[in-house]
Protein backbone atom coordinates (compact mmCIF):
# COMPACT_ATOMS: atom_id res chain seq x y z
CA UNK A 1 0.00 0.00 0.00
CA UNK A 2 3.08 2.63 1.02
CA UNK A 3 4.70 1.80 -2.34
CA UNK A 4 1.77 2.28 -4.18
CA UNK A 5 0.81 5.82 -2.59
CA UNK A 6 4.95 6.54 -2.86
CA UNK A 7 4.42 5.80 -6.61
CA UNK A 8 1.48 8.10 -7.09
CA UNK A 9 2.98 10.64 -5.35
CA UNK A 10 5.98 10.68 -7.70
CA UNK A 11 3.80 10.64 -10.79
CA UNK A 12 1.92 13.63 -9.54
CA UNK A 13 4.95 15.15 -9.15
CA UNK A 14 6.56 14.33 -12.52
CA UNK A 15 3.85 16.12 -14.40
CA UNK A 16 4.41 19.70 -15.25
CA UNK A 17 1.40 22.29 -15.30
CA UNK A 18 0.71 23.42 -19.09
CA UNK A 19 0.73 27.08 -19.61
CA UNK A 20 -2.09 28.38 -22.06
CA UNK A 21 -1.05 31.37 -24.22
CA UNK A 22 -3.50 34.30 -24.18
CA UNK A 23 -6.05 34.79 -27.06
CA UNK A 24 -8.74 36.77 -28.24
CA UNK A 25 -11.39 33.95 -28.02
CA UNK A 26 -10.97 34.22 -24.19
CA UNK A 27 -12.02 37.89 -24.72
CA UNK A 28 -15.17 36.97 -26.67
CA UNK A 29 -16.31 34.83 -23.17
CA UNK A 30 -18.85 36.36 -21.60
CA UNK A 31 -17.65 35.43 -18.27
CA UNK A 32 -14.48 37.41 -19.04
CA UNK A 33 -15.94 40.77 -20.75
CA UNK A 34 -15.33 44.10 -19.44
CA UNK A 35 -12.69 43.27 -17.42
CA UNK A 36 -10.20 40.59 -18.69
CA UNK A 37 -7.12 42.48 -20.68
CA UNK A 38 -4.33 41.09 -22.84
CA UNK A 39 -0.87 42.18 -21.45
CA UNK A 40 1.77 43.67 -23.34
CA UNK A 41 5.31 41.59 -24.25
CA UNK A 42 3.43 38.49 -22.04
CA UNK A 43 2.04 36.09 -24.19
CA UNK A 44 1.08 33.62 -20.93
CA UNK A 45 -0.32 36.04 -18.50
CA UNK A 46 -3.40 38.40 -18.53
CA UNK A 47 -4.37 41.32 -16.58
CA UNK A 48 -8.11 41.73 -14.70
CA UNK A 49 -8.67 45.64 -15.18
CA UNK A 50 -11.68 45.43 -12.67
CA UNK A 51 -8.99 44.45 -9.49
CA UNK A 52 -5.35 45.41 -11.34
CA UNK A 53 -4.06 41.85 -10.98
CA UNK A 54 -1.99 39.84 -13.38
CA UNK A 55 -3.20 36.20 -14.05
CA UNK A 56 -2.71 32.54 -15.84
CA UNK A 57 -4.30 32.72 -18.98
CA UNK A 58 -6.01 29.26 -17.78
CA UNK A 59 -9.68 29.40 -18.28
CA UNK A 60 -10.13 27.64 -14.96
CA UNK A 61 -7.18 30.15 -13.32
CA UNK A 62 -9.93 32.60 -14.72
CA UNK A 63 -13.21 30.84 -13.69
CA UNK A 64 -11.53 30.90 -10.22
CA UNK A 65 -10.58 34.63 -10.02
CA UNK A 66 -14.05 35.79 -10.99
CA UNK A 67 -15.94 34.21 -8.75
CA UNK A 68 -13.90 35.58 -6.04
CA UNK A 69 -16.97 38.53 -3.89
CA UNK A 70 -13.31 41.12 -4.04
CA UNK A 71 -13.79 40.71 -7.95
CA UNK A 72 -17.56 40.40 -8.62
CA UNK A 73 -17.90 44.25 -6.02
CA UNK A 74 -15.05 45.09 -8.48
CA UNK A 75 -16.90 44.37 -11.60
CA UNK A 76 -19.91 46.16 -10.32
CA UNK A 77 -17.97 49.17 -9.52
CA UNK A 78 -16.03 50.24 -13.21
CA UNK A 79 -19.34 48.78 -14.72
CA UNK A 80 -21.24 52.49 -13.31
CA UNK A 81 -18.14 54.21 -14.21
CA UNK A 82 -18.08 56.16 -17.66
CA UNK A 83 -15.34 55.68 -19.46
CA UNK A 84 -12.93 58.64 -20.17
CA UNK A 85 -13.43 58.89 -24.13
CA UNK A 86 -16.93 59.89 -23.48
CA UNK A 87 -15.96 63.19 -22.02
CA UNK A 88 -14.00 64.22 -25.44
CA UNK A 89 -16.81 63.06 -27.44
CA UNK A 90 -17.95 65.91 -29.72
CA UNK A 91 -21.55 66.94 -29.66
CA UNK A 92 -23.05 66.02 -32.55
CA UNK A 93 -25.76 69.06 -32.98
CA UNK A 94 -23.17 71.48 -32.00
CA UNK A 95 -25.89 74.71 -33.00
CA UNK A 96 -28.01 73.74 -29.80
CA UNK A 97 -25.52 73.37 -27.45
CA UNK A 98 -24.38 76.71 -28.16
CA UNK A 99 -27.88 77.41 -27.26
CA UNK A 100 -27.79 75.60 -23.92
CA UNK A 101 -24.79 77.55 -22.68
CA UNK A 102 -26.08 80.92 -23.90
CA UNK A 103 -29.67 79.78 -22.03
CA UNK A 104 -27.44 79.28 -18.66
CA UNK A 105 -25.27 82.06 -18.80
CA UNK A 106 -27.85 84.27 -19.35
CA UNK A 107 -30.01 83.19 -16.11
CA UNK A 108 -26.96 83.42 -13.84
CA UNK A 109 -26.58 86.58 -15.32
CA UNK A 110 -30.14 87.00 -14.67
CA UNK A 111 -29.73 85.69 -10.83
CA UNK A 112 -26.25 87.64 -10.44
CA UNK A 113 -28.09 90.84 -11.44
CA UNK A 114 -30.93 91.11 -9.05
CA UNK A 115 -29.04 89.12 -6.00
CA UNK A 116 -31.72 86.37 -6.11
CA UNK A 117 -30.47 83.13 -4.16
CA UNK A 118 -28.76 80.78 -6.00
CA UNK A 119 -30.82 77.99 -4.24
CA UNK A 120 -33.57 78.91 -5.92
CA UNK A 121 -31.78 77.82 -9.83
CA UNK A 122 -32.45 73.79 -8.11
CA UNK A 123 -35.91 74.12 -8.22
CA UNK A 124 -36.23 76.40 -11.31
CA UNK A 125 -34.75 73.96 -13.65
CA UNK A 126 -37.16 71.35 -13.74
CA UNK A 127 -40.11 73.52 -13.19
CA UNK A 128 -39.35 74.55 -16.45
CA UNK A 129 -38.90 71.27 -17.75
CA UNK A 130 -42.36 70.31 -16.61
CA UNK A 131 -43.61 73.75 -18.39
CA UNK A 132 -42.54 74.07 -21.43
CA UNK A 133 -41.67 69.82 -22.46
CA UNK A 134 -41.23 70.70 -25.72
CA UNK A 135 -38.30 73.31 -25.58
CA UNK A 136 -35.12 71.35 -26.94
CA UNK A 137 -33.08 73.86 -24.98
CA UNK A 138 -34.78 73.63 -21.74
CA UNK A 139 -34.90 69.74 -21.83
CA UNK A 140 -31.18 70.07 -22.51
CA UNK A 141 -29.86 72.07 -19.87
CA UNK A 142 -28.26 71.02 -16.70
CA UNK A 143 -28.39 74.15 -14.28
CA UNK A 144 -27.57 73.62 -10.40
CA UNK A 145 -26.52 76.08 -8.12
CA UNK A 146 -23.15 75.04 -7.65
CA UNK A 147 -22.71 75.54 -11.69
CA UNK A 148 -25.13 78.53 -11.41
CA UNK A 149 -22.00 79.66 -9.11
CA UNK A 150 -19.44 78.55 -11.08
CA UNK A 151 -20.81 80.72 -14.22
CA UNK A 152 -20.92 83.76 -12.36
CA UNK A 153 -17.40 83.43 -10.79
CA UNK A 154 -15.33 82.53 -13.61
CA UNK A 155 -17.14 83.09 -16.92
CA UNK A 156 -19.47 86.21 -16.10
CA UNK A 157 -17.22 88.18 -13.66
CA UNK A 158 -14.51 87.12 -15.49
CA UNK A 159 -16.04 88.71 -18.73
CA UNK A 160 -17.20 92.27 -16.67
CA UNK A 161 -14.11 92.99 -15.24
CA UNK A 162 -12.20 92.26 -18.45
CA UNK A 163 -14.28 94.61 -20.26
CA UNK A 164 -14.27 97.30 -17.82
CA UNK A 165 -10.49 97.36 -17.21
CA UNK A 166 -10.47 97.85 -21.36
CA UNK A 167 -12.51 100.88 -20.66
CA UNK A 168 -10.13 102.41 -17.90
CA UNK A 169 -7.06 101.71 -20.11
CA UNK A 170 -9.08 104.41 -22.44
CA UNK A 171 -10.95 106.42 -20.53
CA UNK A 172 -10.38 108.91 -17.44
CA UNK A 173 -12.24 108.09 -14.11
CA UNK A 174 -12.75 108.79 -10.43
CA UNK A 175 -12.29 105.87 -8.30
CA UNK A 176 -14.63 105.46 -5.47
CA UNK A 177 -13.26 103.82 -2.16
CA UNK A 178 -14.40 102.59 1.28
CA UNK A 179 -13.06 99.97 3.45
CA UNK A 180 -15.68 97.30 5.49
CA UNK A 181 -15.62 94.77 7.84
CA UNK A 182 -18.15 91.36 7.07
CA UNK A 183 -19.74 89.80 9.94
CA UNK A 184 -16.52 87.16 9.92
CA UNK A 185 -14.70 89.99 11.12
CA UNK A 186 -12.76 90.06 7.88
CA UNK A 187 -11.91 93.68 6.35
CA UNK A 188 -12.16 94.56 2.58
CA UNK A 189 -11.59 97.40 0.86
CA UNK A 190 -14.65 98.27 -2.14
CA UNK A 191 -13.29 99.66 -5.29
CA UNK A 192 -15.40 101.37 -7.44
CA UNK A 193 -15.25 103.14 -10.95
CA UNK A 194 -16.63 105.76 -11.93
CA UNK A 195 -16.37 107.09 -15.56
CA UNK A 196 -17.91 107.70 -19.00
CA UNK A 197 -19.58 104.91 -21.04
CA UNK A 198 -19.59 105.44 -24.49
CA UNK A 199 -21.61 102.70 -25.07
CA UNK A 200 -24.07 103.89 -23.08
CA UNK A 201 -23.88 107.30 -23.61
CA UNK A 202 -23.81 108.52 -19.74
CA UNK A 203 -21.76 108.19 -16.75
CA UNK A 204 -21.60 105.02 -15.17
CA UNK A 205 -20.31 103.19 -11.87
CA UNK A 206 -18.89 99.69 -11.42
CA UNK A 207 -17.28 97.58 -9.30
CA UNK A 208 -13.63 97.34 -10.06
CA UNK A 209 -12.53 95.11 -7.11
CA UNK A 210 -12.83 93.90 -3.45
CA UNK A 211 -9.90 93.55 -1.84
CA UNK A 212 -8.93 91.64 1.21
CA UNK A 213 -6.63 93.84 3.30
CA UNK A 214 -6.47 92.38 6.62
CA UNK A 215 -5.49 94.13 10.34
CA UNK A 216 -3.20 96.70 8.77
CA UNK A 217 -5.64 98.91 7.91
CA UNK A 218 -3.40 101.97 7.82
CA UNK A 219 -3.16 104.73 4.98
CA UNK A 220 0.43 103.14 3.98
CA UNK A 221 -0.79 99.56 3.58
CA UNK A 222 -4.57 100.55 1.77
CA UNK A 223 -2.47 102.93 -0.61
CA UNK A 224 0.11 100.03 -1.60
CA UNK A 225 -2.61 97.48 -2.23
CA UNK A 226 -4.31 100.12 -4.38
CA UNK A 227 -1.23 100.42 -6.06
CA UNK A 228 -0.46 97.32 -6.52
CA UNK A 229 -3.86 96.14 -7.89
CA UNK A 230 -3.55 99.05 -10.58
CA UNK A 231 -0.45 97.88 -11.72
CA UNK A 232 -1.65 94.47 -11.91
CA UNK A 233 -4.72 95.47 -14.43
CA UNK A 234 -2.34 97.40 -16.53
CA UNK A 235 -4.64 100.25 -15.78
CA UNK A 236 -3.12 103.52 -16.07
CA UNK A 237 -2.50 105.41 -12.60
CA UNK A 238 -2.08 108.95 -13.84
CA UNK A 239 -5.83 108.81 -15.54
CA UNK A 240 -7.19 108.89 -11.99
CA UNK A 241 -8.92 112.37 -12.23
CA UNK A 242 -10.85 112.22 -9.12
CA UNK A 243 -11.20 110.21 -5.75
CA UNK A 244 -14.42 109.91 -3.47
CA UNK A 245 -14.47 108.39 0.16
CA UNK A 246 -15.91 109.04 4.28
CA UNK A 247 -14.14 111.79 5.57
CA UNK A 248 -12.21 109.65 8.11
CA UNK A 249 -8.52 110.84 8.37
CA UNK A 250 -7.20 107.63 6.78
CA UNK A 251 -8.66 108.64 3.63
CA UNK A 252 -8.42 112.40 3.30
CA UNK A 253 -6.89 113.78 6.23
CA UNK A 254 -4.07 116.22 5.19
CA UNK A 255 -0.65 114.71 5.93
CA UNK A 256 -0.92 110.81 6.86
CA UNK A 257 -3.53 109.54 4.47
CA UNK A 258 -4.47 107.84 0.88
CA UNK A 259 -5.75 110.69 0.05
CA UNK A 260 -1.91 112.77 0.41
CA UNK A 261 -0.32 109.77 -1.05
CA UNK A 262 -2.42 110.00 -4.17
CA UNK A 263 -1.86 113.58 -4.29
CA UNK A 264 2.08 113.43 -4.15
CA UNK A 265 2.31 110.91 -7.50
CA UNK A 266 -1.24 112.64 -9.28
CA UNK A 267 -1.12 116.62 -7.69
CA UNK A 268 -4.33 117.50 -9.76
CA UNK A 269 -6.59 114.78 -8.25
CA UNK A 270 -9.74 116.15 -6.48
CA UNK A 271 -10.38 114.71 -3.86
CA UNK A 272 -14.21 114.89 -2.67
CA UNK A 273 -15.62 113.55 0.40
CA UNK A 274 -18.76 111.25 0.45
CA UNK A 275 -22.13 113.86 0.31
CA UNK A 276 -24.15 111.34 2.31
CA UNK A 277 -21.28 111.27 5.14
CA UNK A 278 -21.44 114.69 5.53
CA UNK A 279 -24.98 115.62 4.95
CA UNK A 280 -25.34 112.80 7.85
CA UNK A 281 -22.90 114.46 10.40
CA UNK A 282 -24.68 117.91 9.68
CA UNK A 283 -27.74 117.01 10.57
CA UNK A 284 -26.48 114.72 13.73
CA UNK A 285 -25.01 117.85 14.70
CA UNK A 286 -27.86 120.34 14.23
CA UNK A 287 -29.95 117.84 16.24
CA UNK A 288 -27.85 118.87 19.10
CA UNK A 289 -29.04 122.14 18.89
CA UNK A 290 -32.91 121.15 18.89
CA UNK A 291 -34.73 121.18 22.27
CA UNK A 292 -34.10 117.46 23.71
CA UNK A 293 -38.21 116.75 24.52
CA UNK A 294 -39.00 116.31 20.56
CA UNK A 295 -36.69 113.67 19.92
CA UNK A 296 -37.07 111.46 23.39
CA UNK A 297 -41.20 111.88 22.82
CA UNK A 298 -40.62 110.74 19.08
CA UNK A 299 -37.90 107.71 20.74
CA UNK A 300 -41.05 107.21 23.76
CA UNK A 301 -43.74 106.48 20.86
CA UNK A 302 -41.90 104.61 18.92
CA UNK A 303 -40.29 102.35 21.62
CA UNK A 304 -44.42 102.24 23.43
CA UNK A 305 -45.89 101.31 20.46
CA UNK A 306 -43.08 99.09 17.67
CA UNK A 307 -42.26 97.35 20.95
CA UNK A 308 -44.91 95.31 21.53
CA UNK A 309 -47.08 93.59 18.77
CA UNK A 310 -50.41 93.73 21.11
CA UNK A 311 -50.17 97.19 21.44
CA UNK A 312 -49.24 97.23 17.39
CA UNK A 313 -52.19 95.14 16.63
CA UNK A 314 -54.60 98.09 18.91
CA UNK A 315 -53.17 100.67 16.14
CA UNK A 316 -54.31 99.42 13.66
CA UNK A 317 -57.94 98.34 15.26
CA UNK A 318 -57.47 102.69 15.98
CA UNK A 319 -56.29 103.21 12.69
CA UNK A 320 -59.37 101.01 10.70
CA UNK A 321 -61.95 102.70 13.21
CA UNK A 322 -61.03 106.42 12.41
CA UNK A 323 -61.04 105.17 8.78
CA UNK A 324 -57.22 105.92 8.11
CA UNK A 325 -54.46 104.00 6.04
CA UNK A 326 -52.23 101.33 7.69
CA UNK A 327 -49.10 102.50 8.90
CA UNK A 328 -45.97 102.13 11.27
CA UNK A 329 -44.73 104.29 13.66
CA UNK A 330 -40.85 104.17 13.19
CA UNK A 331 -38.51 103.52 15.68
CA UNK A 332 -35.63 106.14 15.68
CA UNK A 333 -32.37 105.36 15.13
CA UNK A 334 -29.53 106.51 17.26
CA UNK A 335 -26.69 106.46 13.96
CA UNK A 336 -28.98 107.30 11.10
CA UNK A 337 -29.79 110.76 11.79
CA UNK A 338 -31.26 111.47 8.35
CA UNK A 339 -33.82 109.15 9.03
CA UNK A 340 -35.34 111.22 11.73
CA UNK A 341 -37.38 113.05 8.88
CA UNK A 342 -39.41 109.75 8.39
CA UNK A 343 -40.31 109.44 11.50
CA UNK A 344 -41.38 112.85 12.62
CA UNK A 345 -43.12 112.36 8.93
CA UNK A 346 -45.06 109.37 10.72
CA UNK A 347 -46.00 110.80 13.75
CA UNK A 348 -48.12 113.55 11.89
CA UNK A 349 -49.63 111.82 9.52
CA UNK A 350 -51.12 109.77 12.23
CA UNK A 351 -51.92 112.61 14.70
CA UNK A 352 -55.01 111.87 15.40
CA UNK A 353 -54.59 108.02 15.47
CA UNK A 354 -52.09 108.24 18.11
CA UNK A 355 -54.11 110.75 20.19
CA UNK A 356 -57.47 107.90 20.21
CA UNK A 357 -54.63 105.75 20.92
CA UNK A 358 -53.26 106.93 23.39
CA UNK A 359 -56.65 107.83 25.08
CA UNK A 360 -57.29 104.24 24.85
CA UNK A 361 -53.49 103.05 26.53
CA UNK A 362 -54.20 105.41 29.49
CA UNK A 363 -57.38 103.64 30.75
CA UNK A 364 -56.48 100.64 30.44
CA UNK A 365 -52.45 100.51 30.89
CA UNK A 366 -53.40 103.37 33.84
CA UNK A 367 -50.42 105.42 32.11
Amino acid sequence: MSSSTESDESIAKSRKYRKQKFTNKLLGNERFKGWLQALAGESFKCKCAACNKILNCGKSDLLKHSETKAHQKNVKAISKTSKLNTFFKRNVNAEGDIDKKKFEIRLSMFFAEHNDALTVVDHLIPLLKEIVPDSEIIKNVDLGRKKCTSIIKTVVAKEEKDNLVNKLKANPFSVMIDESTDIGLNKHMCILARFYDEEKGRVVVKLLDLLPIGADCTADALYKTFKELMLSLGIPFNDIIGMCSDGVNVMVGKCNSFASRLNNYIPNVVVVKCICHSAAIIASKACLALPRAPEDLLRQIGSYVSGSSKRCAQLEAVQEMLGGRKKKILRMCATRWLSHHWCVESVLENCDVLLEFFKQAGAQDKL
